[in-house]
Order: C-alpha cells, then sequence, then structure tokens
C-alpha cells in the first residue's frame, strides 16, 4: 500500500490529466488512452474514496439510471443474439466500463470544486493551444503549397535537400477526426470563457477562429453541421424553457412527432435497390444532392436499412455492421462522381481504386448504426435514455453548466449522425467524460 502522503499528492495530479486527456487525441487515440489509463489509478488515490464511491453508489437509484439499465439489457440481448457475440459483448461491457469511469469522475470533481475548476481551465487552455498551433500548420501549408504553383520547381528542391520546409509535406487532412473532437470541446471554452483571466480570455477567443479554419482546410462538414445544430438544438431549448410550463410539453411531443416523421421522409428518399438486384446494369436513383449527403453515404445508409428489415427486432449485433452480410462487397455500379467530374481521363483502374464497400467498418451514423445492429428495439430504449437525459437537465435552473451542456449534446449528436462509429470508445469517453465535467459543476444538482 502507498502512504497516504503520496496518495494524496498523486491525487493532485488528476485534474492536469483529465484536462489534457481529450485535446491529446490530436496527437494519436493512444496517447489518450495512456493518460485515461493513468487516471484511473490516480482517481482511486482519492483520500476521500469513501464519498466519492458512495456517490456513485446513490447515483445507481436514480430514475435515469434505471432507463440506462433497461437500454443495455436490451443490448445485452442483442449482443447475445450477434453474428459475432463475443465482439458485441465485448463492445456492451467496455460501454458499461466507461459509463461507471465517468460516474466517477462526476463524483470525484462534485466533491472538490478546485480540482474541478484545474480540470476545465486545462482542458480550456490546452484546447486553445492544441487548436492555434494546429491551426497555424495548417495556414503554413497553404501558403507553401500557393508558392509552390508561383515558383515551380521549389517543392522538388525542398524535398531534396531536407530543407526546413520538410514538414510542409506531412499530410494534414488527417486530422480531421480531431477537427471534429475540437468542436465537441468548444462548448468547454465557452463555459470557461467567463471565469478566466483576461489573458487567457483573449488566447480562448482566439482559439475560436482556428476551431473553424481546421475544419475548413480538412473538408469536415460534420463539423459545420455540428456548429448549425449546436446553436439550433440551443435555440429550441431556450424556447420550450422560456414557454410557460403547460404549454412545454406540448412542444416537446410536436418536435418529437416532426422528428419522427422527418427521419422517416429521409429514409424514403434514399436510393432504392441500392444493390442492383432488380437492375444489375442500371443506375441508382438519387432523391438527396451530393452537396448535402455524399453519394458514398447515401449508399451506405441505404444498404444498412435494407438490412435492418431482415432482423428489425435486436439487430445484428452491436458494433459488427461491416460484416453483415454483403456489407463487404464493392459496391456495384459506383464510384465518386466527383473525383470522375475532376478527372474526366480516368482509366478504368483508377475508377476500380475509388470503388468502395457497402458498409466500410460502419454505417457513418449512429441512428443507421444503432438500427441495424440492435434493432428497433435498441434503438428505441437508446433515445428514451437519451430524451430522459434531456429531461433531466431540462428541469434544472438555466447556467453556463446548462447551456454548455445543451451545446455540447447539440453538437456531438448531429455530428455522429453522419460520420463516427457510436461504439468508438475514442469518442464514447468524449462524450461521457465531457458531460461529467459539465455536471459536477453545480453541486445543488448532483442528485
Amino acid at each position: 500500500m502507498l502512504p497516504d502522503s503520496l496518495k494524496n499528492n498523486l491525487s493532485k495530479a488528476l485534474p492536469y490529466l483529465i484536462g489534457i486527456s481529450i485535446p491529446s487525441v490530436v496527437i494519436g487515440p493512444a496517447v489518450m488512452g495512456i493518460i485515461l489509463s493513468i487516471s484511473i489509478v490516480l482517481l482511486f488515490c482519492y483520500p476521500k474514496q469513501e464519498k466519492m464511491f458512495s456517490f456513485v453508489k446513490k447515483s445507481f437509484s436514480s430514475p435515469l439510471t434505471i432507463t440506462l439499465a433497461i437500454m443495455l439489457v436490451f443490448w445485452f440481448a442483442s449482443s447475445i443474439f450477434s453474428i459475432d457475440p463475443l465482439r458485441s459483448l465485448e463492445k456492451w461491457l467496455r460501454t458499461i466500463v466507461l459509463i461507471i469511469f465517468s460516474l466517477f469522475i462526476y463524483g470525484r470533481f462534485a466533491e472538490e470544486d478546485h480540482d474541478r475548476i484545474t480540470a476545465i481551465k486545462t482542458m480550456a487552455i490546452t484546447t486553445a493551444l492544441t487548436t492555434i498551433s494546429l491551426g497555424i500548420l495548417m495556414i503554413g501549408q497553404k501558403l507553401y503549397l500557393q508558392g509552390i504553383v508561383l515558383f515551380g520547381g521549389w517543392i522538388d528542391w525542398s524535398r531534396e535537400s531536407n530543407s526546413l520546409c520538410f514538414f510542409m509535406h506531412c499530410d494534414l487532412l488527417k486530422y480531421k477526426d480531431s477537427a471534429q473532437v475540437l468542436i465537441c470541446l468548444l462548448p468547454i471554452i465557452i463555459f470557461s470563457f467567463k471565469t478566466a483571466s483576461k489573458r487567457f480570455r483573449w488566447l480562448l477567443l482566439s482559439s475560436v477562429p482556428f476551431i473553424i479554419w481546421v475544419a475548413l482546410f480538412t473538408e469536415t462538414k460534420s463539423a459545420a453541421l455540428g456548429i448549425i445544430c449546436g446553436v439550433m438544438f440551443l435555440a429550441i431549448w431556450l424556447l420550450i424553457k422560456k414557454t410557460k410550463e403547460k404549454y412545454a410539453p406540448i412542444l416537446m411531443l410536436l418536435l418529437l412527432i416532426s422528428l419522427v416523421f422527418s427521419t422517416i421522409s429521409f429514409i424514403k428518399l434514399l436510393p432504392q435497390d441500392v444493390e442492383l438486384k432488380n437492375n444489375p446494369n442500371g443506375k441508382r436513383e438519387y432523391n438527396v444532392p451530393f452537396n448535402i449527403i455524399g453519394e458514398h453515404r447515401q449508399i451506405i445508409w441505404s444498404f444498412s436499412y435494407d438490412r435492418f428489415l431482415q432482423r428489425p427486432w435486436l439487430g445484428f449485433g452491436p458494433d459488427v455492421s461491416g460484416d453483415i452480410p454483403g456489407a463487404k462487397e464493392t459496391v456495384k455500379s459506383w464510384h465518386p462522381s466527383k473525383y470522375e467530374k475532376e478527372n474526366p481521363n480516368w482509366t478504368e483502374k483508377q475508377r476500380n481504386f475509388w470503388n468502395q464497400e457497402y458498409i466500410p467498418s460502419h454505417p457513418h451514423s449512429w441512428l443507421f448504426e444503432l438500427m441495424v445492429e440492435t434493432g428497433f428495439l435498441g434503438l428505441v430504449v437508446f433515445l428514451i435514455t437519451l430524451f430522459h437525459f434531456f429531461y433531466t437537465v431540462f428541469q434544472k435552473s438555466l447556467s453556463r453548466m446548462a447551456l454548455s451542456l445543451i451545446l455540447l449534446n447539440g453538437i456531438y449528436w448531429s455530428i455522429g449522425l453522419v460520420s463516427f462509429s457510436f461504439w468508438s470508445a475514442r469518442w464514447q469517453i468524449v462524450y461521457l467524460l465531457l458531460t461529467a465535467l459539465l455536471l459536477s459543476v453545480q453541486k445543488e444538482e448532483r442528485e
């Protein structure tokens, strides 16, 4: 056993590690994983462990936790009947572990105001410094490549001479996922702005345009969608909150009904007979413009919906959509129209190079992913749990914490509608950890 004095000193490092954990994903997901693994160890060096465990134990009896437990039961059933039970059960169990970890973080920082402030402040500053550094590098590369056009063979000279410009040749488009994470960190920067000193306010404020620039440079359209939907979600939330109490449930019901019908209408707009079984040499008909939803995304979602209809109740199992029958087959009679127009002299080999699978690893949408993997029952209980959480937050008084949390949810779930995998550990950590940090702000709202 470690001496109490050493455990206490180690525990003091936890807020700083939590603060740098999510921004460190820019370096690599493995770095974030290492930092969080160390954080788990330091979490149990906390001198007031009894209070932390008592808080977590108490949270298990809350109505929201009961709803969450029901959801996990349905997901467990889906995992048992999965086409790959071991993989599905691993994702199911890992999700539970991350939820429990976030509860411990919530309890830890709800008890210690100073540590919570340190963690959020560290995260905001680290995010700002990371964003500005990455943004400046991207500006430099943009100017450098434009200079290449003007000065001809300079790029060949700089490569051959190992000049100081070698770092300008690295592929910065690989930071597309990082741009999405930085957008999710935007509510933390906004939350910290009021309490930060003047020096740090300028740092935080100057990072915002760099966040937008990183998203533009990496052509991350989902980041733009996140900002737009986040602001819309916040505006709708405030509208309902300001409405008289007796009318608020009616507005929420109308909103829910409109979302359901919008989803059904959108699914009907997706291309039919996506596998061209009825017309092998034909062309697909698209009703949604490609500048709104890309061609491949429409094919993926239409294929996912077709497979959902084959196992509608419990689906094929969590995180197995890339292995369901037909998912690994190359899309028939397709290559990205955008690239064909830009490259009219393509050879057949070049066209085949751009052919993709019907589901490349996952459906790139949590809606279609849960639909095909956990079925109608798994998706419905998830949505009920999510709306239950929203209702719990809705009951809280308006504050910086509540507004930041609402903005985070608007950004996160809208980006996930067109992008990352729901079962990705990295993205689950981003959401759960940021939610835990924001919820731990107000002591009177800990229940």
